[in-house]
């Protein structure tokens, strides 16, 4: 009678790590990917988040121009053609202002919209830490009593470019 032999040859032992590294290197990948995934939505949310602020500083500038005795719209630029800028802000007088650029579009292609953090918050100040975002506002006059306002963030995550748009109008109701 012929025993079977109990021992595995060389074949079963590759076959096995094969796939044991097949499944190692899937998890490693994937593992991976969720993690540029992760850091990728958190700079999405941060530019939402921007965005929303924009839209805010410039709702508020109106207000303080009505608050006092202002035209409602003094600061903001926006003619026939669509104009707009950067938000800076001061902390000597803790106020912001609207950088006017004649095409605020073209800020989001250089280094003139870059945001900074520097104690928690973002602003175009150099000394702070340079982020992957750029932030510029769009104002188009609709009417006399009417402005569309656009807040535009721009993440630039490695290889990848986009845009977070946030759209208000702003009324004269005063």
């Amino acid at each position: 009678m012929i025993k079977a032999s109990s021992g595995t040859t060389i074949i079963e032992a590759v076959i096995a790590i094969f796939i044991i590294t097949v499944g190692i290197l899937g998890g490693l990948g994937l593992a991976l990917q969720a993690t540029a995934k992760a850091g990728y939505s958190k700079e999405e949310t941060v530019a939402a988040n921007l965005a929303r602020e924009g839209i805010e500083i410039v709702r508020n500038m109106r207000d303080s121009n009505w608050l006092n005795s202002l035209s409602w719209d003094q600061g903001l630029s926006g003619g026939a053609a669509e104009k707009g800028g950067i938000l800076n802000f001061s902390s000597a007088n803790n106020q912001w202002t609207l950088t006017h650029l004649a095409d605020p579009a073209e800020a989001l292609n250089n280094e003139t919209s870059r945001l900074y953090l520097k104690d928690g918050f973002y602003s175009t100040d150099a000394t702070g830490v340079k982020t992957l975002l750029k932030r510029v506002i769009k104002i188009t006059s609709i009417s006399a009593d009417e402005k569309k306002i656009e807040a535009v963030v721009r993440i630039e995550f490695k290889n990848l470019t986009k845009d977070m748009v946030v759209e208000d109008r702003l009324y004269n109701w005063k």
